[in-house]
C-alpha cells in the first residue's frame, strides 16, 4: 500500500502484517465487538465487510 489506507478485519479471518519499510509511520485503532453493537443497528456477522467476498 501507498498512501492512506483503512483497513476492515474480521476476527474469524487470520491475518499478517509485514514491515516492509523501517521509517513506516501511522496508527491503528481496534473497535470491540461490544463497542460497534452500540453503534450500529444491524448484526456484525450481517454487514458485508465482515464477510469473507464482501
Amino acid at each position: 500500500m501507498s498512501g492512506h489506507a483503512l483497513f476492515f478485519g474480521n476476527p474469524l479471518v487470520p491475518y499478517d502484517w509485514e514491515l516492509l519499510d523501517a521509517n513506516l509511520t501511522g496508527f491503528f485503532y481496534i473497535f470491540t465487538e461490544a463497542f460497534l453493537q452500540r453503534q450500529l443497528s444491524t448484526p456484525l456477522a450481517e454487514l458485508a465487510i465482515f464477510r469473507p467476498g464482501g
